[in-house]
């Protein structure tokens, strides 16, 4: 599956691996305000709603 670029903020659901060269998460689809919303560059979306992402995730504010 090719690599998607999510513009607008996701949300992380829980972080599955961190290390030097990946991040994989489940992210949330629904919004709920207690979740963190974060902006990713996904480099893949796995069937099960994980995603990989080759930077780290900067935090967005919610106004």
């Amino acid at each position: 599956m090719q690599g998607l670029d999510v513009v607008s903020p996701v949300i992380l659901e829980q972080e599955l691996i961190k290390d030097r060269s990946r991040r994989i998460y489940i992210i949330k689809q629904d919004k709920q305000r207690e979740k963190k919303l974060v902006h990713v560059s996904i480099r893949h979306m796995r069937e099960n709603g994980s995603v990989e992402c080759d930077i780290m995730p900067a935090a967005s504010a919610i106004m």
